[in-house]
């Protein structure tokens, strides 16, 4: 079972930000609210860490104004609230005891600050082997004036460093309903399709591309292949088997790699529909009655297409435009 972690989400980090303090995700509340909402609608649990220091003079001293909850952080009844002294919300707690009584063997983590407690929390979490996985726009972070160090900065390494070793890291689509399903996380998404037999080139791209001119619906069905594009079309790995003769495939020579729907493209806002992404494709061809080494022959023809380093010329419009 899952579980919602909401870290540190105290009056102390909305002072920081109304007070200008540089930040990133200064609208983390309003997600971690919406998180919170969907995690209570589905019978999955919200726990609440608090930090509370021991100085008299600190802002996240129990009697200081900056210790309560902001309110996309109080808890309900029945959620389970607890108070660190600690960096790591496991080193001075109950947490990693409540978490194996409950069955809870996945904490989704949100809340602040990036450097500091969530970094710990999660690092810890995954030591005890629990699966961490970390909201990435439900995190707040802040500048280390005194090391020169800017919220971004700061950010973005403590968020590579966690995704390499320790969590998976998620980007929620805006929408409610959307935060428990891995599948509804999709920043982008990658399809592949392979030339009908009877399409020409042109027709095969402006299929596919709106760039290349005004889209076009397939004329001919693609029959042969063992599940079908609306078969594979969910999740990230996409794997179909297509059975024909030679001559059939040799017609078929152009096989292509477009995005869908994602919320890269859906909030421009964010800028982030110009990212770079890795993608892998495997392309396994197999005829039992071949006489001669096909993947020899695939191998020598491949290596010189990407010796030649063919470009493709794209026309992506900018914000305005």
């Amino acid at each position: 079972m899952k579980a919602l972690a909401i870290i540190d989400m105290q009056i102390e980090m909305q002072h920081r930000i109304e007070a200008g303090r540089d930040c990133v995700n200064a609208d983390a509340p309003i997600r971690i609210a919406t998180l919170a909402g969907a995690f209570r609608q589905q019978g999955l649990p919200v726990i609440h860490v608090r930090h509370r220091d021991g100085n008299p003079k600190s802002p996240l001293h129990a009697d200081s104004v900056g210790y309560s909850p902001m309110p996309c952080a109080e808890a309900i009844e029945g959620e389970a609230v607890f108070v660190k002294q600690t960096s790591s919300a496991f080193a001075s707690t109950d947490l990693a005891a409540h978490l194996q009584n409950e069955g809870i063997t996945e904490l989704v983590v949100t809340g602040a600050v990036a450097g500091f407690c969530v970094n710990s929390t999660v690092r810890s979490g995954a030591d005890l082997a629990f699966n961490m996985t970390v909201v990435r726009d439900a995190v707040i972070g802040f500048d280390l004036p005194a090391a020169g160090q800017t919220a971004q900065v700061i950010f973005d390494v403590t968020m590579a460093h966690l995704e390499a070793d320790f969590a998976l890291l998620v980007e929620p689509y805006p929408l409610k309903g959307a935060m428990l399903d891995p599948a509804r996380y999709r920043s982008f998404g990658l399809r592949f399709d392979l030339k009908r037999p009877r399409e020409t080139d042109a027709e095969f791209q402006r299929r596919r591309n709106a760039e290349m001119g005004a889209r076009i619906p397939a004329t001919e069905v693609d029959p042969n292949w063992a599940f079908g594009p609306k078969a594979i079309a969910a999740g990230s790995i996409h794997c179909d088997t297509w059975s024909g003769t030679a001559v059939e495939l040799a017609s078929r020579d152009q096989l292509a790699i477009y995005p869908v729907m994602g919320w890269w493209r859906d909030r421009p806002g964010q800028g982030r529909y110009l990212d770079k992404a890795r993608y892998a494709l495997v392309v396994t061809l197999t005829a039992p009655e071949a006489g001669i080494d096909l993947q020899a022959e695939v191998e020598i023809a491949a290596r010189t297409r990407i010796a030649a380093k063919a470009g493709v010329t794209i026309n992506v419009p900018t914000m305005g435009e």
